[in-house]
């Protein structure tokens, strides 16, 4: 939540801190100057809330164990040995869907310079938007569609919607069109993320929640770092090379998924 409000916020205040009619010469530096007021403010705020006295304290207690509890992990490690294989499917899954979706995301801008001369603030309105839409499916309306459909079902459709939304926003080249399958695809890039994290979560036990959701957002963070590079690659062979690889790589996880949960499509949400 906190990640998306920054993406609806930060381009707005950069489109507002980068005219020159404000702010003059030094516009093109303002956003600069601004992160790195804020950066310094979040080590203030580390600085003075973090109080690890007890540190010591609550690791000893953490490493303390008994000869019971060691047996139970090893009962409990031959449960997670059973459940590997199907974890393993998930994150195949996640990993190649986040790389589609940011070889997309990281390609916006230049589609719509390409196609509608869009430059400057134009981009700082349209991930905006990207980004709000997205907040608000993940606030109002995934809540909702979880407590009477499966998030299986839901990763499902929001796959088979998001796939729809791009055919959508490649084969009609008019600007309102692409806005409106953009909020089709922002939509459901909220369902796809939070059930495929959700997903992994349930199939995961208690003592490696930690270590799988750390893996997830290393995930995540991998695909923000490498869809650019792609998505730089992609683009100086051709735009439909970005299409091609986003509909691909987004209709691969779609087909894996639907193979590993097929049994599970109807089954009610845990999360009710």
């Amino acid at each position: 939540l906190s990640s998306s409000i920054g993406f609806i916020l930060g381009p707005l205040l950069g489109v507002g801190l980068m005219q020159p009619q404000v702010f003059g010469k030094i516009s093109y530096l303002m956003p600069f100057i601004v992160t790195a007021g804020m950066l310094f403010f979040i080590i203030f705020l580390l600085w003075y809330f973090c109080d690890d006295k007890h540190a010591a304290k609550n690791y000893a207690n953490s490493t303390h164990s008994d000869s019971t509890a060691s047996v139970k992990n090893v009962e409990k490690s031959k449960i997670i040995f059973n459940k590997v294989s199907l974890i393993k499917w998930y994150f195949i899954v996640f990993t190649i869907y986040m790389l589609a979706r940011m070889v997309f995301f990281n390609a916006l801008p230049i589609i719509f310079h390409n196609n509608f001369n869009a430059d400057g603030s134009y981009n700082g309105w349209l991930m905006a938007y990207f980004s709000l839409i997205l907040t608000l499916g993940l606030i109002f309306i995934f809540p909702k569609l979880s407590k009477h459909y499966s998030l299986q079902l839901i990763t499902l459709w929001a796959f088979i919607i998001q796939i729809l939304g791009y055919f959508i926003f490649i084969f009609i080249p008019l600007e309102k069109i692409a806005w409106l399958s953009l909020g089709i695809i922002a939509l459901s890039v909220s369902f796809i993320y939070v059930s495929m994290a959700s997903i992994i979560s349930n199939a995961t036990a208690k003592e490696q929640q930690g270590q799988v959701m750390g893996i997830v957002g290393s995930i995540a963070s991998l695909a923000w770092g490498i869809g650019p590079l792609i998505a730089g690659g992609l683009i100086t062979l051709g735009m439909k090379w970005i299409y091609q690889f986003v509909v691909i790589f987004t209709l691969i996880p779609l087909i894996i998924f639907w193979q590993i949960s097929r049994n599970k499509l109807l089954l009610p949400s845990k999360n009710r």
